[in-house]
């Protein structure tokens, strides 16, 4: 009888493997198992297992087999395809949501599996792919650096909040000032530090 356990399995499992890999976006599986998306998650992700009746409806409805679930993952090799396969139809939301879980599961799988070092490049690389899709979807890109940071219009108005709440202390906003432009020429390329 299949383990229904549903605490965090202790390795990667195929179940989550099949399930990642089903020919179906999120959004689809979602609308055709009518579960919440949370749920739809943890399964993707491998870190729960699904009780007996979700197994159930996994097989008849994915093809996945119920014990997939309770057996560690069989992949032997990097498959060969696009990182996430999304509808035409797919909002940001659902794409950015297809990358984080396809991202987590990458790398879990890194840290957790037997890999030779060819393969465990290989889902490196993957995985630094769908971080950097993910960070481009989402402005979350590792590539924003300070000096960015402090040309930007956001960090303008917060400086600007900050002057005018510290009008009242001429003593402190003077010490601010000072600190600002210390940090902008510090940040500035080819500027000097003589201000």
């Amino acid at each position: 009888m299949p383990s229904t356990d549903r605490h965090k399995p202790k390795e990667p499992n195929q179940g989550a493997y099949l399930l990642n890999r089903c020919g179906r976006t999120r959004a689809e599986v979602e609308q055709l198992l009518g579960w919440p998306s949370n749920t739809l998650t943890h399964y993707y992700q491998g870190d729960r297992l699904p009780g007996a009746k979700r197994r159930k409806a996994l097989e008849a409805k994915l093809g996945i087999p119920i014990t997939a679930w309770d057996q560690p993952e069989q992949q032997v090799e990097v498959e060969e395809r696009q990182a996430v396969e999304i509808s035409d139809n797919a909002s940001t939301a659902e794409l950015v949501s297809e990358l984080r879980s396809e991202a987590i599961y990458q790398l879990r799988h890194l840290r957790t599996a037997d890999l030779s070092p060819e393969l465990r490049f290989k889902l490196a690389d993957k995985a630094t792919t769908l971080i950097t899709s993910l960070g481009k979807l989402t402005g979350e890109s590792a590539a924003i650096t300070e000096s960015k940071i402090l040309k930007s219009p956001q960090w303008q108005r917060i400086e600007e909040a900050i002057t005018d709440a510290l009008e009242p202390y001429p003593e402190a906003l003077e010490e601010v000032l000072i600190a600002l432009k210390t940090l902008r020429v510090e940040r500035s390329p080819g500027v000097g530090g003589d201000g």
